[in-house]
């Protein structure tokens, strides 16, 4: 682009020098690299940040029963769009996920749920994805949707941390979105409803009374 520009540039001055006077030739050159500069400037600030890759990353899980009694489906939603003005070309899709402990609210304020603290439990997930519907070109404005299962066994109580990263490209550029999921009680256990005994606590309860005979 800028070669381009100053090539122009350098032909047109050319041009207006073998062409006019002294006076003339001075003005229209300094007018051609004004108006070259507005041209670089206008291009660097509007028109460049335009044509980067803009991919945008939508994600959501869901919980179903599974087909097992002591298991789940984990279903994640991930929605890729592109909403610049260049194509780009999805290479792979990469997901992770950590198990921890549930956050404990504190007393008397708002408990602060630090998302990148939830990266360094237990990780359940670390599974890339090369041969995929969402694997492919996008052109600008364009859309998709695919959802991706995983079987869960019952687990403790806890807070799931679902990340996805999608990678892609256009030319020479690249970038990768992301998307977060925030669970909590990911296929939790059932607890066991359990039957409390009534302690007796008179004749009746302990079936001792006898019947009262009329004398």
């Amino acid at each position: 682009m800028i070669k381009r520009l100053w090539n122009s540039v350098q032909k047109t001055a050319q041009t207006i020098w073998d062409s006019t006077d002294s006076l003339t030739k001075w003005i229209q050159v300094i007018a051609v690299c004004v108006a070259a500069w507005w041209t670089f400037t206008n291009y660097s600030v509007a028109d460049k940040p335009s044509l980067e890759p803009n991919l945008r990353v939508d994600s959501e899980l869901r919980t179903y029963p599974g087909w097992e009694g002591d298991t789940c489906q984990a279903v994640y939603s991930i929605t890729v769009k592109n909403e610049g003005k260049v194509s780009f070309d999805v290479d792979s899709i990469h997901f992770r996920a950590w198990t921890n402990q549930l956050p404990v609210a504190k007393p008397d304020e708002a408990t602060f749920v630090d998302a990148e603290r939830y990266t360094q439990g237990k990780q359940i997930i670390d599974q890339s994805v090369q041969k995929a519907y969402l694997v492919r070109h996008y052109a600008p404005g364009q859309q998709l949707h695919q959802t991706f299962t995983w079987i869960f066994r019952t687990q403790p109580a806890g807070l799931t941390n679902f990340i996805v990263d999608v990678n892609a490209h256009s030319g020479d550029k690249v970038q990768t979105g992301h998307g977060r999921s925030l669970t909590p009680n990911v296929c939790l256990a059932k607890v066991q409803p359990t039957t409390t005994q009534k302690s007796p606590s008179s004749v009746e309860d302990l079936g001792l009374m006898d019947e009262v005979k009329p004398q």
